[in-house]
């Protein structure tokens, strides 16, 4: 492995993964973390997983391996990811050697958010102050709904908590081939959100947080 430039190695890698590992998309994740680590190549650093993340708009306690493995519609499109991403971070690397200047960059390479993701956001907000109203239309009918805007936060943290929120990354990825079913990935939460088109608006299908808060007793 040592003849091959690093590119020129997980370009190999991801066009025959069977010949490095088992084959499979986390298999060869799992290679090249464990390459990455036992040797002195441009992706050791630190910050390669948070540029992953900032770069496919997910919130940087993700790792790399798990922003690809969500991203990807299916196995080729993961390979093809794997490579695109650690060629973009060397290229990128040697003309930002700075970390947080790197992350800023790419940050503002990002494309406008779509309709889904200032949706998310919208109900973020409310679910945080327990707008009611807002709440309500904003998400798949469901009765046991309440439970949404029974545990607003006091005034003071919300408010801080919504100020971290505003500037952090989310991810719409779609779930459906006609893309009306989508999920969210965001900060601070611990699953994703799924969002349905359905009636020329995007609705929040808000049934796991209700299930949650009932398992939590809030």
């Amino acid at each position: 492995m040592k003849e091959f430039p690093f590119l020129e190695l997980i370009g190999h890698i991801c066009k025959k993964p069977a010949m490095y590992t088992g084959g499979s998309v986390k298999e060869t994740l799992a290679f090249i973390d464990g390459y990455r680590f036992g040797n002195n190549v441009p992706i050791s650093v630190d910050i390669f997983d948070r540029f992953v993340c900032a770069r496919n708009s997910f919130p940087g306690n993700y790792t790399w391996g798990s922003v690809i493995i969500s991203c990807a519609k299916d196995d080729n499109d993961a390979f093809r990811l794997i490579e695109e991403n650690i060629s973009e971070f060397i290229r990128l690397r040697e003309e930002i050697s700075d970390d947080d200047e790197l992350i800023q960059y790419v940050v503002g390479q990002l494309a406008e958010e779509g309709e889904a993701e200032k949706i998310f956001r919208q109900f973020d907000k409310a679910l945080l102050s327990g707008d009611e109203l807002l709440l309500r239309s904003l998400i798949e009918e469901h009765h046991d709904a309440h439970l949404l805007w029974q545990a607003a936060y006091p005034e003071g943290i919300a408010v801080q908590l919504q100020e971290i929120s505003d500037v952090q990354p989310i991810r719409s990825i779609p779930v459906s081939e006609d893309g009306k079913k989508v999920k969210i990935i965001a900060p601070g939460w611990p699953f994703p959100i799924e969002m349905n088109f359905k009636n020329g608006k995007w609705k929040v299908d808000a049934n796991p947080i209700i299930q949650f808060r009932k398992r939590s007793n809030i």
